[in-house]
């Protein structure tokens, strides 16, 4: 059922040659929210249904944001990130922000998504997660922080967060893993275009 509900806010996106009124997406966000919520915080859950709603807040997020109430998407956003915290389901959630942050770029009928309420603690924690042992979580890392970075890197102020970003993207260059380093890159690159 999780993931029907995740395929819906796609299917009634408006597009270049459509429209979908505000005003009959607002209760059908309304209750896509209130389905996806109680799994997404829920802990005791199979993984697969775990990964699942995560799969559904991405659909949610990155095409109906704008008809949820601040607070509901925030709370959204909050749980996304309290989930790559958690080992289990930390490559689903870096998946699902990734899918939010870079489905901006491809949707140019919708505003930005603001990550204002976990942009510099979201940013920090997934930088942290470069010295992780796991090399497919170093590239989803890398991957999102590209992707926050391009798209919300202006909104970055916090100093804090470049230091420890630069310093440990600087930790990942090696001739070992040409594939990280490459990637390690293009944040690096995206990073001194929004500081200068």
């Amino acid at each position: 059922a999780l993931r029907c509900l995740a395929a819906i806010p796609a299917l009634y996106s408006p597009t270049a040659t459509t429209t979908t009124t505000p005003s009959s997406v607002v209760p059908i966000a309304q209750q896509l929210y209130a389905a996806i919520v109680p799994r997404l915080s829920a802990h005791d859950l199979d993984p697969e249904i775990k990964d699942v709603s995560l799969l559904a807040t991405a659909s949610l997020l990155s095409h109906w944001h704008v008809h949820l109430a601040p607070c509901d998407r925030d709370t959204l956003l909050q749980l996304v990130l309290d989930k790559i915290g958690n080992e289990t389901t930390r490559a689903a959630a870096l998946r699902a922000l990734h899918t939010v942050v870079s489905t901006q770029n491809e949707q140019q009928h919708s505003p930005k998504i603001s990550l204002d309420s976990i942009l510099v603690e979201g940013c920090l924690q997934v930088s942290g997660l470069l010295k992780q042992q796991s090399r497919a979580t170093r590239l989803g890392a890398l991957e999102l922080l590209g992707a926050l970075v391009e798209n919300h890197g202006a909104h970055l102020v916090d100093g804090r967060f470049w230091k420890e970003c630069v310093k440990e993207l600087a930790l990942l260059v090696s001739e070992s893993d040409l594939q990280i380093s490459n990637l390690e890159s293009q944040p690096v690159s995206r990073t001194t275009r929004v500081i200068l």
